[in-house]
């Protein structure tokens, strides 16, 4: 299926709003798809912990030296929470378990629903292309950043109405 990025950003938004430990609303935001710098320093004072942050993706096409196109998108999301102080080493640990746990049920559910096709553009995920990471931001920030791969058929047909 052919899927543009504000699919993805749906996607995304909607785990961030049913998972019970984000509970993402208009009202109470944990659910941002901005780069990491940006949110610890451009919309401090609206998000919530823990937070999905959704980040762009980059891409590329393959064919296998036949005219099936695949795109492959590489992105990523960063489950992150808030230490009050930088050497409680034990709620840093704390952090890092559980941003670890809540990114485990994200991809529980993503390959769930690429099983039951309940979201077409997913159909791609492959979990063999996923690796996480601690990470460390600003403020006593501290949380888990996972990139995922998700490869989709892409139709190679001219549309004469778009050439001159």
């Amino acid at each position: 299926m052919d899927s543009q990025f504000k699919d993805l950003i749906a996607y995304f938004k909607y785990i961030a709003s049913s998972h019970i430990a984000l509970q993402h609303t208009d009202e109470n935001k944990h659910f941002f798809r901005f780069e990491l710098e940006e949110v610890l320093t451009g919309i401090r004072s609206s998000i919530n912990y823990p937070a999905l942050i959704l980040e762009g993706y980059d891409f590329g096409y393959s064919d296998n030296n036949s005219d099936n196109l695949i795109k492959g998108r590489n992105g990523a999301f960063i489950l992150l929470d808030h230490a009050m102080h930088a050497d409680d080493f034990d709620r840093i640990d704390e952090i890092y378990d559980e941003m670890e746990s809540i990114a485990d049920d994200i991809l529980a559910k993503i390959k769930a629903d690429k099983r039951n096709l309940s979201v077409p553009f997913i159909a791609g995920f492959d979990i063999n292309k996923t690796e996480g990471q601690m990470l460390k931001g600003n403020d006593q920030t501290f949380g888990i950043r996972i990139t995922f791969t998700i490869d989709s058929p892409k139709e190679i047909v001219v549309n004469p109405e778009k050439w001159q």
